[in-house]
């Protein structure tokens, strides 16, 4: 009897000890965690730009020692925010999360979870400061820097135009601007940027007009404003990128203007197509490489996560002919990649980073 009662003490007391087991186990399987995989939260790569930050991205994190999943949205914040829930369901616990938000105020609550969990490195989308404490560090494209090289390039376009002999409609000539979208952070800087590097020799801005992101969305736009301002005279078109500027042109074309002698187009950052900037109907362009915003918003986070420290401060990097590579110590707080500008004279020559004018658009 007793050796019975003993037995069964005993099964018991094993049962309840791998039931424990079990349960521990599963808690801990639940909490996932990567030493060695970023987790990327950005627009989606249907967008050129986009493709190829995303490839700077992996191909980077890849040659740094890590993975990186990316978790695409459609430039959509609550739809991100969504899926900023999901991935938390599961417990997940990466090296760092690369954060390009679509609305950096709108988006403190996903990012407050985020930083949680792990080191955040925003990137393309400035940092609000109302979000400032739970972003480690900030790394990628200055919408501030593209605009000031695109208005400098619009100045030395009126240069170029007026040695040649051209009549400028407006005082300082007249300008009309096509945007990204009212609701997309990068609007307002685009324009603020592109304003200030012309202050002090203003263009006669005719309207500043929302448009989006795409060639379709340019040319509808343009082909609803183009016709109310022919008459008053256009002299000059600044355009938030080169993508928004190939469907003015189209518009300016069916509107009996030609882009290069009756109007200058001067568009932000240069992405894809290079037909019309070769061609000089687009007369500039600012470089603002996909794959190297990938490449720094990688090499910010593997380096804090090397030392835990962030240096204090902005640095905008040289658009040197050679990659500079990562280098040592910290991150800076704030990082900025290199934004030469381009015209149609200068496209074929120019090198950044080890790349080309192709490498640098796609």
């Amino acid at each position: 009897m007793i050796n019975r009662s003993w037995r069964k003490l005993l099964a018991t007391a094993v049962l309840v000890i791998v039931c424990l087991a079990a349960l521990v186990s599963c808690a801990l399987g639940g909490a996932t965690s990567s030493e060695k995989e970023f987790v990327v939260f950005m627009p989606t790569t249907s967008d050129p730009y986009i493709a190829g930050v995303a490839r700077g991205i992996r191909e980077e994190a890849h040659r740094q020692g890590y993975v990186a999943t990316i978790i695409e949205n459609n430039f959509d914040q609550s739809q991100q925010d969504q899926q900023v829930r999901q991935y938390l369901i599961g417990s997940r616990h990466p090296a760092a999360v690369l954060w390009w938000p679509n609305n950096a105020k709108a988006s403190i609550n996903s990012l407050r979870q985020l930083a949680r969990v792990a080191p955040v490195i925003q990137f393309n989308t400035p940092v609000d400061p109302s979000t400032a404490e739970y972003v480690t560090a900030y790394a990628g494209q200055s919408h501030f820097d593209v605009a000031f090289a695109a208005g400098q390039s619009a100045l030395q376009g009126r240069r170029d135009a007026l040695a040649e002999g051209a009549t400028l409609h407006g005082r300082g000539g007249n300008l009309l601007e096509f945007t990204y979208p009212i609701s997309y952070d990068g609007n307002i800087i685009r324009s603020d940027g592109f304003d200030q590097a012309t202050a002090s020799e203003p263009f006669n801005i005719l309207r500043k007009e929302p448009a989006g992101f795409s060639p379709q969305e340019g040319y509808l736009a343009a082909a609803q404003v183009i016709p109310r301002f022919k008459a008053q005279g256009i002299d000059f078109v600044y355009t938030h990128s080169s993508l928004l500027a190939i469907g003015v042109i189209k518009a300016l074309r069916e509107n009996g203007l030609t882009p290069g002698k009756d109007v200058q187009v001067i568009a932000a950052n240069i992405v894809g197509d290079l037909t019309d900037l070769r061609s000089g109907a687009m007369y500039s362009a600012v470089i603002q490489a996909p794959y190297i915003e990938g490449q720094i918003v990688v090499r910010s986070a593997v380096k804090y996560l090397d030392t835990m420290e962030v240096a204090p401060g902005a640095i905008h990097m040289p658009a040197t002919p050679e990659d500079p590579g990562i280098g040592s110590g910290p991150p800076a707080e704030e990082s900025y990649m290199p934004n030469p500008a381009v015209t149609f004279k200068t496209v074929d020559s120019i090198r950044v980073w080890g790349l080309d004018i192709d490498g640098l658009t796609n």
